[in-house]
């Protein structure tokens, strides 16, 4: 028996096990102990080698004093106050591919049309109804897009900071109206997407030539270079005709955005003010914060087309608090009721001539958290580029560009039926108007 539980006890490379007095007890290889040690001083030796390796035991931290233990902990908040702050701007989003897209409401690959689009549409807001045009044209051999408009023009030492991304934004459009272009930072994304490209923006207003490059990396736009021009009505505005800029079809966008700014017969505007129902009153309170120097709560008001309620305070705007603008919505809110829907107004089934027959349009009321309420109009324009036979007992499929309550397109019932097709919509809404177009695919 003891032979079977010597024989059932195995050895391991420290040593062996054996069965005493029915234990099993496990003894050490003779020298185990003493290797063990002479790697254990080899480890002590290498800590000596690297100082900045060797930690303090528990014995060492109960030896050392109140006055060590303070000025260890001085030098580590010491330590944590010389550490390097970082600063990251607003502005930076601008300047960035990955970013712009989410600054402009669009995607990379639609950045291009979006650019002329928005020159178009502040061309439209400076021009006030004596027109404005986009074209192609040669400048010095080049092809050059030139948005220009008759307006008042902009003056020559305007022209960087009107096109520069690391200033406030400004605008006058922080009202919410249900007009054309409700965002203010158009220049922004043009000066943005022209730093990412790497082009340059030339402006020519007043008399003066004026050539701009934007650095993405400081965001500071500089003048490279001032000529002189002969006198002109407005301004001029030059992006290069090159890489996606040059893409076939890139400004209809911007030639549809100057129809809708030359409103046809069927046309409806909104004139009346800006509903305090379309704001919360965290909205508000950004309003009134948003204002400048000098400027109090009742010239608020008065700019949203409103009068100033009685027994509400009339202080300085920027120093209004949540409690105030709170309570100045509810007064507002009491003398004024909710803008329907269909009074918001709307582009008109004419607004692109006979470019695209069928039409559709649908109203809604969007109710948003504290107690907001948003009307909005949706227009949609619809065309069919090609056409497919079918069976003679098979009708025509309408195109569906979004939803089929509001795409059916004027056209009369067929044995043929769409392959091909193309779509405009815009979103009239309190706060912004939006106008996108694409490919209509069948139903």
């Amino acid at each position: 028996m003891d032979g079977m539980n010597s024989n059932a006890c195995s050895a391991d490379g420290r040593g062996q096990k054996r069965d005493i007095g029915g234990v099993v007890q496990k003894v050490l290889a003779p020298g185990y102990t003493e290797r063990r040690q002479r790697r254990a001083g080899k480890g002590i030796r290498r800590l000596e080698c690297y100082p900045d390796l060797n930690h303090t035991t528990s014995a060492e931290r109960r030896a050392m004093t109140q006055a060590e233990r303070k000025a260890k902990q001085r030098q580590r908040e010491q330590t944590e106050r010389e550490r390097l702050t970082y600063r990251s701007d607003e502005w930076r989003q601008f300047c960035d591919r990955d970013t712009l897209p989410r600054k402009a409401g669009a995607s990379w690959e639609d950045m291009p049309a979006l650019v002329l689009r928005e020159l178009a549409d502040n061309a439209c807001d400076a021009a006030q109804g004596k027109g404005a045009w986009i074209e192609s044209v040669i400048i010095y051999d080049a092809a050059w897009w030139c948005i220009g408009d008759h307006g008042g023009g902009i003056a020559p030492d305007e022209v960087e900071r009107k096109f520069s991304v690391n200033r406030p934004m400004e605008s006058t459009k922080h009202i919410r109206l249900p007009t054309r272009g409700m965002l203010g930072n158009g220049c922004r994304v043009v000066a943005g997407y022209a730093a990412i490209e790497r082009l340059p923006i030339m402006v020519e207003s007043r008399s003066m030539r004026t050539v701009l490059r934007v650095d993405n990396t400081t965001g500071r736009t500089r003048s490279v270079r001032q000529t002189p021009i002969e006198p002109l009505v407005g301004t001029r505005i030059y992006l290069p005709l090159v890489r996606e800029l040059a893409i076939d079809g890139v400004e209809e966008l911007a030639e549809k955005t100057l129809a809708l700014a030359d409103p046809r017969p069927d046309a409806s505007n909104y004139s009346g003010p800006s509903s305090p129902w379309w704001y919360s009153a965290r909205d508000l309170l950004t309003l009134l914060a948003t204002t400048q120097a000098g400027v109090t709560v009742g010239d608020v008001v008065h700019d949203m087309g409103l009068k100033m309620p009685q027994g509400v305070p009339n202080g300085p705007a920027a120093e209004a608090t949540a409690e105030q603008a709170a309570a100045l919505l509810t007064a507002l809110r009491d003398k004024n009721n909710c803008v329907a829907e269909k009074k918001i107004g709307c582009v008109g089934k004419d607004a692109f001539s006979d470019c695209y027959p069928g039409y559709a349009l649908v109203s809604t009321t969007r109710k948003k958290p504290g107690d907001v309420e948003v009307p909005a109009v949706v227009e949609v324009w619809a065309r069919c580029d090609g056409w497919k036979r079918r069976g003679r007992m098979h009708r025509w499929k309408p195109i569906k560009p979004i939803h089929s309550s509001i795409a059916r397109p004027c056209y009369p019932v067929s044995t043929y039926h769409p392959v091909r097709g193309a779509c405009i919509y815009t979103v009239i809404a309190s706060n912004i108007t939006v106008l996108r177009q694409g490919r209509a695919g069948t139903g």
